[in-house]
């Protein structure tokens, strides 16, 4: 009887630990499905990002051939606006067009280029190969104990595969979001240039009809009663008048003296008389008898030639508006931006009434660092205070590095914005 209860409780156990091993098996398997599917997810995330990564470096490049187009256009176009206006302002004529917007910092996408070209430098991203799982053993009859100690190590392996997966993917997600904003930064930059060109090509239009307007009306209505500066720009028009103004004078014809041999005569009636008695003057008989070159009484060829009395012109300043090296505030223009915003006093009737803009003045950096000759260039629509604000802001600037050719410090003409923008 004692043997029988024995081997019942015997059997009994060994069902009972039978059936824990499969229920343990079966949420070992449930457990290890489920770590897998969310390895695969977070794979299928990190190849996402890879590929957006690899994306920003396409963009990258398309920019970089923008910039390299459209960077010469711009300061092409930049020199030509500076040497139109100038012209304008030498014959005192309104050029000033409101601004069309914000003007793109062609040096600084170049910056931006070479900044998003080193985060790539300085944060090299690894890309983790897919663990892979044999699941050969499904495919055998093995116990639910081995079953249950192979999902136990799989499962780790995979846990420990996704935390390492995690950590990349954190890695990748930082690496993108900050190409992701210096790019965005670029392309508000090149967008801007691009607007700005075809601003540019509106406004060289219109001031190179101005100046046509300007010379046809000096030819028309010329030449008494326009400026020394009609004449300097447009000599073509009346080239019988010098740079400053003043008709030149018509050369005297040159007057030449006979050469021609006058055969002397001799007759009973007079006394003989030596050849300079009787040889005939041919010409004006006012003009002065000049002695002959010979006994044959032959005359020299004279020219009166009247010289003018030249006087050596006062020597003029020169100022460049290209020049090898331009002119720069010291530390750059990120400390001239810094300056600019530190010192600027907002018109109190520009403050009321909400008004902001752009207002770009042109100022002469002399040799010596020094400047002078601020004159708006484009001021702030509908705030003359916002542009004598301006004035005052660029005078009391400190020295600058002169602009310099052939290494030679030079005097050079400089173009800034100051910016009135409210908080």
């Amino acid at each position: 009887m004692n043997k029988l209860i024995t081997i019942c409780f015997i059997t009994l156990s060994f069902i009972s630990f039978s059936q824990s091993r499969k229920k343990m098996n079966r949420i070992l398997s449930t457990q290890y499905e489920t770590v897998k599917e969310e390895q695969k997810q977070l794979y299928f995330q990190k190849t996402i990002l890879y590929s957006e990564i690899a994306n920003c470096s396409k963009r990258l490049k398309g920019f970089q051939v923008d910039y390299i187009n459209l960077s010469p256009i711009y300061f092409e176009r930049e020199d030509k606006i500076t040497k139109l206006f100038k012209v304008c302002e030498q014959l005192k004529m309104e050029a000033n067009i409101a601004s069309n917007g914000e003007f793109p910092d062609v040096n600084g996408i170049k910056l931006l280029i070479t900044q998003f070209k080193e985060h790539e430098a300085n944060n090299k991203l690894t890309y983790l190969d897919e663990t892979v799982i044999d699941e050969s053993f499904k495919e055998k009859k093995l116990s639910y104990k081995s079953e249950n100690i192979i999902y136990q190590s799989l499962i780790k392996k995979l846990e420990i595969d996704i935390f390492n997966l995690k950590m990349n993917i954190e890695v990748f997600e930082k690496a993108l979001n900050e190409r992701e904003a210096i790019l965005s930064k670029i392309e508000k930059e090149i967008t801007t240039l691009k607007n700005d060109l075809y601003s540019k090509v509106v406004l060289i239009n219109y001031l190179e009809k101005e100046v046509t307007k300007a010379e046809q009306n000096f030819k028309n209505n010329g030449p008494k009663g326009f400026s020394k500066e009609y004449f300097q720009l447009f000599p073509e028009a009346f080239p019988d008048y010098t740079s400053e103004g003043v008709k030149k004078p018509t050369p005297k014809k040159s007057k030449t003296k006979s050469n021609e041999f006058i055969e002397p005569v001799v007759t009973d009636e007079e006394p003989e008389k030596t050849i300079y008695d009787r040889v005939m003057i041919v010409g004006d008989p006012n003009e002065p008898l000049s002695a002959p070159s010979d006994d044959f009484g032959f005359f020299s060829s004279e020219t009166d030639v009247i010289e003018e009395p030249t006087t050596p012109p006062a020597q003029e300043v020169v100022i460049y508006d290209v020049v090898d090296v331009a002119a720069e505030y010291p530390g750059g223009m990120s400390a001239a931006r810094e300056y600019l915003k530190n010192n600027l006093k907002y018109p109190v009737t520009a403050k009321d009434m909400g008004i902001e803009g752009k207002c770009y003045l042109k100022f002469v950096v002399s040799e010596s660092g020094n400047i002078s000759n601020v004159k708006i260039v484009r001021g702030v629509q509908d705030c003359p205070e916002c542009d004598q604000e301006a004035i005052r802001l660029i005078k009391s600037m400190p020295k600058w590095k002169p602009g310099t050719i052939n290494g030679k410090p030079v005097n050079s003409t400089f173009t800034l914005p100051v910016q009135f923008k409210l908080d």
